[in-house]
């Protein structure tokens, strides 16, 4: 399974793929927390 952020960047996500900086922020949060938890 892709994730969102790999999607956006393989350009497999459509038509509403996300920015490029939208896929990095959705990856640093997405690491923020797993770290917490």
């Amino acid at each position: 399974m892709t994730t969102t952020a790999e999607a956006a960047r393989e350009g497999t996500a459509g038509p509403y793929a996300l920015s490029h900086l939208d896929a990095l922020e959705s990856e640093a949060v997405h690491i923020f927390r797993e770290v917490a938890g």
